[in-house]
């Protein structure tokens, strides 16, 4: 295969248009919020679910 070859060549000239951009099945899932709510919000439901 020769897309590590071309993912080299162009990082070498600052182009990453042809690096793995890898998101899975869950990217539909993800939303923008700032990462103090996004701590705050893992928290939570990391204490929620060790009550629960």
């Amino acid at each position: 295969m020769f897309f590590p070859q071309y993912n080299a060549a162009a990082s070498k000239l600052g182009n990453h248009e042809f690096a793995a951009h890898w998101a899975g099945q869950g990217a539909p899932m993800t939303r923008e919020l700032p990462a103090a709510d996004l701590v705050a919000l893992i928290v939570e439901e990391s204490r929620a679910q060790n009550r629960g």
